[in-house]
């Protein structure tokens, strides 16, 4: 593991951010500020929040960031991480300067100032920030960069509370005091394994909906014809068309519109949102198949009720090498029955 969560907020709308984030309340998607041309975003009124497994003592968090109109009150915007027991840990609140109109951020930990970043954001303009945390009681270290430019950091100071039972972190909340403000293209990794262990930098996530069924079509479409237009729905419309099967080892692959040369890619995200409809365990695993073979991952216990599960394939399982457009382009994605 290192890639921990990924959301670029086109694939969805506003009535399944339920399904992707533990708690939001005043969150909706919306497009009419777009990072990018005809993008979506995530608009915060109030406080969003997302669980993660703890599995390291290094925590990364990514995020495009927009501050919709001016606000001068105090603490309008903070992102807060807590650790395993529920402590608040280390938070990033936006502060104001009325002399230069512009916007920083002051970083602290149980209430001291660890640092201070320079005014550089207006109101309206997209940046992307980088929170990179050192989970320790004693010998932390905290260090934030604004496009890609390292704004602030402190070190060899206490980054979790004395009491913890693990130092590492297992949540992190956005929450408004006061305006609006917009996030797009966030990502939250820690430091196993070896490949995305430290910043990304200012990265885009562009989503893909199936467009063709792919070679394995194994389960049954209802809903429509195709299996992959039971599927292919941004927003998730439930058992009006889904597709289904109670075969063990069935599998299900769809093809992807192709994405162009231009882009070096960070890793492939697999998102699944399933249930199950018998008495018994059922499980399901995400599947990728590149050159010609399926590979899956781990196993996904299902529940009566529709429920969100991503993956991350930070290499083609095929080449064991970093994503190529080629390798991507040709690959399939999709879902097996495993329990």
């Amino acid at each position: 593991m290192s890639l921990l969560y990924v959301d670029g907020f086109d694939s969805y709308d506003t009535s399944a951010i339920g399904y992707r984030w533990d708690t939001a309340l005043g969150c909706t998607i919306d497009n009419l500020h777009p990072r990018t041309l005809g993008g979506n975003y995530l608009k915060i009124t109030d406080n969003i929040e997302k669980m993660f497994q703890p599995s390291s003592n290094v925590l990364v968090n990514g995020f495009a960031f927009r501050i919709d109109d001016y606000q001068i009150s105090p603490n309008p915007f903070k992102i807060s991480y807590y650790d395993v027991d529920g402590n608040l840990g280390v938070e990033y609140i936006l502060s104001y300067d009325s002399g230069t109109n512009k916007y920083g951020f002051i970083c602290k930990f149980n209430g001291g100032v660890l640092f201070t970043t320079a005014f550089t954001m207006v109101a309206s303009n997209w940046y992307f920030i980088e929170n990179k945390v050192l989970i320790d009681k004693t010998n932390g270290i905290v260090i934030m960069k604004i496009n890609d430019s390292t704004e602030g950091t402190a070190s060899g100071i206490a980054t979790v509370d004395n009491s913890v039972s693990l130092e590492s972190y297992s949540k992190v909340k956005y929450t408004v005091g006061a305006g609006c403000y917009e996030l797009d293209d966030l990502y939250i990794l820690d430091n196993t394994g070896s490949t995305h262990v430290d910043f990304l930098g200012n990265i885009l996530i562009l989503a893909l909906a199936p467009d063709s069924d792919g070679t394995n079509t194994n389960f049954s479409p209802n809903g429509s014809a195709n299996n992959f237009e039971c599927v292919d729905e941004k927003n998730i419309d439930g058992d009006v068309t889904f597709v289904s099967s109670d075969i063990l080892n069935s599998v299900d692959t769809y093809n992807y519109p192709d994405i162009s040369n231009n882009y070096q890619i960070k890793a492939v995200v697999s998102n699944i949102v399933a249930r199950k409809t018998d008495a018994g365990n059922r499980a399901i695993s995400h599947v990728v198949r590149s050159g010609g073979t399926n590979y899956s991952l781990d196993d996904i216990s299902l529940l009566d009720n529709y429920s969100f599960s991503q993956r991350v394939w930070e290499k083609d399982p095929n080449t064991l090498n970093d994503w190529d457009n080629t390798g991507l382009n040709s690959a399939e994605f999709g879902v097996k029955v495993t329990i």
